[in-house]
């Protein structure tokens, strides 16, 4: 029985992932886009709260717009096009969660609805899972 005694030189690479079986390596230094997740939890007539794991897009602000309408906003970074947004819902059926990108690229719209029937509702976003990623 032995051991593999290859020796491979090691090198720091910051924001990106090396693929590969460490002798032959495949893929891609760096990333292809920005990414912000966060979990959203939102009561009452409030903005959602976010709980950000990771933002390399840069600021994102949450406010409150009517009953089931929430937007983020960050100024000039969500490119047209380049931009898509992966949400989970709170594990119930009876509720809905529907993002939208506006044509002018500041702001993402959120709303959550009740499904049957549909009608606007508040306080259904909690530890929600949201992933923005910008392309570059």
């Amino acid at each position: 029985m032995g051991f593999n005694t290859d020796i491979i030189s090691a090198t720091t690479i910051s924001g990106g992932t090396i693929y590969g079986d460490g002798s032959n390596l495949t893929g891609v230094i760096g990333s292809s886009y920005k990414v912000y997740t966060a979990l959203l939890t939102q009561t009452g007539t409030t903005a959602p709260v976010a709980t950000v794991l990771e933002n390399t897009i840069g600021d994102i602000v949450w406010s409150y717009d009517s009953v089931g309408v929430y937007l983020v906003t960050s100024i000039g970074n969500f490119t047209e096009n380049k931009t898509i947004i992966f949400m989970n819902g709170n594990n119930s059926i009876a509720y809905g969660i529907y993002p939208s990108i506006n044509s002018i690229g500041n702001d993402i719209t959120i709303e959550t609805a009740s499904i049957s029937p549909l009608v606007y509702s508040d306080g259904i976003l909690y530890n929600t899972p949201i992933e923005i990623r910008v392309y570059n």
